[in-house]
């Protein structure tokens, strides 16, 4: 039986989801322990009842380990169940049914106490999790190097006789029916390959990535933001609730020669980016947001807006030169400065197809 449920704790065959599998395990030990009867004694007075008066009460048997070991109590039974029927680490083992090393230790050294009264044990915290059919931990090692010096050898010959024959009589068990036992995949690994299947590695991987897009992705909010977006987000909302009666319509032109058309709307120093001016322009209006004159251009292309505003009172603060580009929900939106004049320019798409649209004003086409 051994054999059979370490196979449950191999590395490989516990990679795909080890917490799960392990969890379940300790249910089903713990499951399958309960059912098992207290113990198998049977009462001289019982005896009596059942056997001829003539006839001497037979003697009970002594219960076999498994019923000793159902008859322990919490967490003394799990705790020695786990250790003498999982290979894995004693460490991650206390760590499955949260308990600290010391504990766990404590927990099996108790259950061996009870199991065999007459036996004499050490009482040390990883001198008493070694096993002789297992691989054990550094320090596990370094406490059996030790133990010599302590004086304690024959309590550590005593626990090891104990345990080999526990494991003697579980190998002879055959497992439950209802635990499942999976086939174990036939796979090497070696190098980065396998240190990504073990889960904690794994875990701390996949959080180092996860705090690597947190920091790229501040980083590129830092780099979208300025002074004033908040005002320039609001014109796009505005944007987006407009009907389209909005606009009056002209005959198309290019957007760099609506000078005089502002100018007779009461816009005075309309200007277009150079990027936009060769673009035709279908629909003009004016009109204030938040107390400032705003001019909106209705574009030929991708069906975009060109917003133009004075910025006297630094209400948008853009350095002169560069497009800032950036997703404002369903919109694109791209905005910058001149020094006098602040530019934005939205449509409904996404924000790698602004540069192409700047691309293609400034060409002329």
């Amino acid at each position: 039986m051994r054999e059979i449920l370490s196979t449950l704790c191999d590395p490989v065959s516990r990679s795909k989801n080890p917490d799960r599998l392990r969890t379940l395990l300790v249910r089903q030990v713990r499951h399958q322990a309960a059912k098992l009867p207290r113990s198998s004694t049977v009462s001289k007075a019982q005896t009596a009842q059942t056997l001829p008066s003539e006839a001497a009460p037979a003697e009970p048997e002594p219960p076999d380990l498994p019923a000793r070991v159902a008859a322990l109590q919490e967490p003394d039974r799990t705790a020695f169940a786990l250790f003498h029927c999982f290979d894995g680490d004693t460490d991650r083992l206390a760590e499955s049914i949260g308990l600290r090393v010391s504990k766990f230790s404590a927990a099996v050294l108790r259950a061996r106490q009870t199991l065999e009264p007459s036996g004499t044990f050490p009482d040390c915290a990883r001198l008493s999790l070694y096993r002789s059919w297992a691989k054990n931990s550094a320090r596990i090692a370094k406490a059996v190097a030790a133990d010599k010096e302590a004086g304690i050898d024959a309590q550590f010959a005593a626990q090891k006789d104990f345990d080999g024959r526990v494991q003697a009589e579980l190998d002879g068990i055959a497992p439950p029916e209802s635990v499942p036992v999976p086939t174990p995949v036939a796979l090497e690994a070696s190098g980065w390959r396998a240190a990504l299947r073990q889960p904690a590695l794994l875990a701390i991987a996949i959080a180092g990535l996860v705090m690597l897009g947190v920091a790229v992705f501040a980083a590129r909010r830092t780099l979208d933001d300025f002074a004033g977006k908040d005002f320039v987000c609001e014109l796009v909302a505005d944007a987006d609730e407009m009907s389209g009666l909005e606009m009056e319509q002209i005959k198309p032109v290019e957007a760099g020669k609506l000078g005089d058309w502002f100018v007779l709307k009461g816009f005075e120093d309309f200007a277009s980016p150079p990027e936009l001016s060769g673009l035709k322009a279908l629909g003009c209006r004016v009109y204030e947001h938040e107390g400032h004159p705003i001019a909106q251009v209705a574009l030929n292309r991708h069906n975009a807006l060109l917003f133009v505003f004075h910025n006297a009172s630094k209400k948008v603060r853009l350095k002169t030169g560069a497009w800032r580009i950036f997703q404002e929900d369903e919109w694109a939106v791209a905005a910058r400065g001149d020094g006098v004049h602040c530019f934005v320019v939205a449509f409904l798409g996404s924000a790698d197809e602004m540069q192409p649209l700047l691309n293609a004003g400034q060409s002329g086409n």
